[in-house]
Parts: structure tokens; sequence; C-alpha cells
């Protein structure tokens, strides 16, 4: 089942976020899709806050395509694949290398790079711009 929500600012956002982070579980891959601006790197960065990130420090990783995180015992990856050609495969960045380990990762222009299969659960977030701060987020699947 998918969640279709519209957040009017980034407070609203904020409170998905949380919502979100309340679901996250090790090993969930998160696609990312939407345009330049949508807010992509803003709801990577409000979930890592709540999941123990200093949030100045999350940042999107477009020119180094990944950035890691350490959370309690665990890593959460952020890749950004916006400066990537499209159907790019995972094994050019070594992508699949970070699927074989037991973290969180969230990824930015998932649209970019070839279909591969994933281990684990894997969610996918659409965001689509509705207005100057207004979102509507599709989030599929939505488990609670």
């Amino acid at each position: 089942m998918n969640k279709r929500i519209i957040c009017k600012d980034t407070e609203e956002t904020k409170k998905l976020a949380e919502e979100f982070a309340s679901i996250l579980k090790d090993e969930d891959i998160v696609l990312f899709y939407g345009d330049l601006g949508a807010g992509k790197t803003f709801f990577v960065r409000s979930v890592c806050r709540l999941l123990g990130v200093k949030s100045d420090n999350v940042l999107s990783p477009t020119f180094s395509i990944v950035k890691t995180y350490k959370v309690k015992d665990s890593h959460i990856h952020h890749f950004d694949f916006y400066r990537m050609g499209k159907n790019v495969g995972a094994e050019f960045f070594e992508f699949e290398d970070y699927l074989q380990e037991k973290n969180i990762i969230f990824v930015e222009w998932a649209d970019r790079i070839k279909k591969t299969s994933f281990p684990g659960r894997v969610i996918s977030i659409t965001i689509n711009i509705k207005g100057e701060t207004e979102r509507e987020f599709i989030i599929d699947p939505w488990e609670s």
C-alpha cells in the first residue's frame, strides 16, 4: 500500500520525515524521484537528523556521489546520481558493494541507474512540486 500526502511547507515535510524515520529499518533502500529542487536532499537531511546524524553534515553528495553517516552501530549511505548519465550500471561506482552491507541506503535520482535487484526492502519516494513550498509525496510501499 502506498501513502500519498501533500506537505504545504517545510514544517509539514519535517513531520512526514519523522513519521517515515519511525518505520525505517536497517537494510532499507530508499529510492528518490523528483525534479531538481523538489526537496529530496531536504527530506533525507530531515530523516538523518532524526536518526542521530548532525543535520549540518547532511549535504547532497552530487560531486562525491556518496556520503556515509555513522549512526549508532551502523551507517547510512546517501547517494546522489544527478551527474550520472541515464542507465549507468551500478558496478560503475561500486554501488553494488554498498548493497551487500546491512545499512540504510538513500538514493537520489534513482532513475539514472539501471534497474537492479536490491536485497532487503525497497521504498520509492516520489516528490512532486505543487507550489513554492508545497510538495506531494508518494511513498511506496508504506508499511507502518
